[in-house]
């Protein structure tokens, strides 16, 4: 990914900082040239734009969700898209997905299968929404943490007894949608620690991104006009 230019549609300090470490061009302005768009993390995504009526326990941006809609909308459908922590379940939205906007489990550290490698790692979590992937969309990694789920007048209790002898994984933690070119990211490779979980998701990011996005990146740079 190195000398990529990557166009934030937010500001994220903390992840433009572990993009620019790793060799790859942050872009600020739509007007630049840029390969990548990166949605990052933030506030719950508005639940209108999957259908359904907010939850006291959403905390949404309205503001952001418009800007970053607005843009999305602009963006040729080929430009590759990454989405992490809110910005995946934003990205899964926008692919026609939708969320249940309350799940348990997912605010500390937990463990994570990657289907591909069959690969079990630490990673980071920090997230009350969960994503519930497009059919016809890949579920690239899962979890096991959630015993419950929650959307407007509907609870689903899991069986974690099933889940902890690692039988299944059903928490969505990273997914890919080829027909809007995104990549799915749930945990946080940003957060300020030095810790194995952190260290882990960070190089399970840009491993993702080596083999989903950069091969996906077009021959001429993309840019908008004003």
């Amino acid at each position: 990914m190195k000398n990529r230019m990557f166009l934030f549609a937010s500001v994220c300090p903390p992840l433009q900082k572990l993009i620019e470490d790793e060799g790859g061009v942050v872009v600020h302005d739509t007007k630049e040239y840029f390969d990548v768009v990166i949605f990052p993390p933030g506030e719950d995504v508005s639940p209108f734009l999957y259908g359904q009526k907010k939850m006291e326990k959403t905390n949404n941006n309205f503001i952001r969700d418009m800007r970053e809609n607005a843009l999305y909308r602009r963006l040729p459908g080929s430009v590759p898209k990454i989405g992490v922590g809110r910005g995946a379940q934003f990205l899964n939205v926008m692919s026609g997905g939708t969320l249940y906007q309350y799940t348990t489990g997912h605010l500390s550290s937990h463990k994570l299968l990657d289907f591909i490698t069959d690969n079990e790692m630490l990673v980071t979590s920090c997230h009350r929404q969960q994503m519930v992937l497009p059919d016809g969309a890949d579920m690239l990694a899962g979890a096991c943490e959630s015993d419950r789920k929650e959307g407007p007048g509907f609870v689903i209790h899991n069986d974690l007894a099933l889940s902890k002898n690692k039988t299944q994984w059903p928490d969505v933690e990273v997914g890919y949608v080829d027909w809007t070119t995104s990549l799915l990211f749930q945990p946080r490779p940003e957060l300020p620690s030095n810790d194995e979980a952190t260290k882990n998701t960070a190089n399970y990011f840009f491993q993702l991104i080596d083999d989903w996005v950069i091969p996906s990146i077009k021959k001429f740079p993309t840019r908008l006009s004003a």
